[in-house]
């Protein structure tokens, strides 16, 4: 690893995810769940991508939303699943990656994008779901 270049770790449910290492430039985020489900992010923040509400860099852990299962981070968006199966994104939307429209440039605040998601995948500019099958 060279001096430009910074490991990060993201904890979900005691178990790692995200990034290994990051380049100069991409957002720092840091992330922790308690057994109860409780989402914390804390880190880099100019587009939103903590979901706490602001655009303020945090040094210290804003809880963001309860009851999540499952969680994806990007550069500068975030995707979590709750227990309900609903889809909740936020952080930046330069693409459209947070399936919110294209006339909004970020959300500070995670917003229900889908119902009946089992599996989410954030990625630089886009994301991806996985929907469970629906019974009729």
């Amino acid at each position: 690893m060279t001096d430009t270049s910074y490991v990060v770790f993201a904890a979900y449910d005691h178990k790692y995810v995200g990034y290994d290492t990051l380049l100069p430039g991409i957002s720092y985020l840091y992330v922790d769940t308690k057994e109860d489900g409780s989402l914390y992010m804390w880190g880099r923040n100019d587009l939103g991508q903590l979901g706490d509400g602001t655009t303020i860099d945090r040094n210290r852990p804003a809880k963001i939303m309860d009851h999540v299962v499952e969680l994806s981070l990007g550069n500068c968006c975030s995707g979590a699943i709750t227990e309900d199966g609903s889809l909740y994104m936020w952080g930046d939307n330069d693409f459209g990656q947070l399936g919110i429209g294209d006339n909004i440039e970020y959300s500070e605040v995670p917003v229900k994008v889908m119902e009946h998601v089992k599996f989410v995948s954030v990625g630089d500019s886009y994301t991806a779901a996985i929907l469970s099958l629906i019974h009729i």
